[in-house]
């Protein structure tokens, strides 16, 4: 496999170029296969002990991060920040407060070593047309039409946009809610229209208040994964 690289019209904001490069992934490896990946490649190691020593990262990361630490690992260093306003310099810091939209993101940074092991590893599939067919997801709807607005998990909106069709019966396609691009996110599983111009769903009783993108993954014929976002972040009260 490789990474697919093209070239597509610049709409960013202060563009100074025609074009921008954009790569997409050509597949996607899940938790399960990553460790059966890692049990293949190293014989010493059983399945169970790589999944105990996962589990013993997750955990202790999850410790020293909460503690205030910046830990730095083999791949990169974890640490937190905050996010949220504030009316004045004084006004109090409320995570737990779902309606002050104050709250805590997991950041991480590369380690340089490792993310030259990753680039120098890749190959490109140079591909400057089929990404037109991605899904592109323009706008996002509540009940109440406002845009990108009012958002509650069991609310029913619509997703808008050109090429959003996708196979419902295939869990790994659908609408998803993503927190960063590592993140395999949470699907919408209640759908009322699939149409290649418009989704209309339900936002997933189980999600948790915060900031989320929102991921349209679709499939072509010969089964390759497309993904299209919408651009920005919409609020879960």
């Amino acid at each position: 496999m490789a990474l697919t690289v093209g070239a597509r019209k610049n709409t960013l904001t202060g563009k100074n170029k025609e074009f921008r490069f954009h790569a997409s992934c050509s597949g996607s490896v899940e938790k399960d296969e990553f460790i059966e990946i890692m049990t293949r490649e190293n014989s010493a190691l059983g399945r169970k002990e790589l999944e105990a020593a996962l589990a013993l990262i997750g955990r202790t990361l999850a410790r020293l991060v909460a503690d205030g630490n910046s830990v730095r690992t083999p791949i990169g260093a974890f640490y937190l920040s905050a996010v949220g306003l504030a009316d004045k310099e004084s006004s109090p810091f409320t995570p737990g407060d779902e309606v002050s939209g104050h709250g805590f993101r997991l950041r991480f940074r590369p380690d340089r070593s490792f993310e030259a092991q990753v680039t120098e590893r890749v190959s490109v599939n140079r591909d400057d047309s089929s990404w037109q067919l991605f899904p592109r997801p323009a706008s996002l709807l509540s009940e109440v039409g406002k845009r990108n607005a009012g958002f509650k998990p069991g609310l029913m909106v619509r997703l808008a946009g050109d090429y959003l069709g996708f196979d419902e019966d295939e869990k790994n396609q659908g609408v998803f809610f993503v927190k960063s691009i590592a993140d395999s996110g949470m699907r919408a599983e209640n759908y009322a229209l699939i149409k290649p111009k418009r989704i209309i769903f339900t936002i997933p009783d189980e999600l948790e208040p915060g900031e989320y993108t929102v991921l349209l993954r679709s499939s072509t014929k010969a089964g390759t994964l497309r993904s299209g976002y919408l651009d920005g972040k919409i609020t879960i009260a």
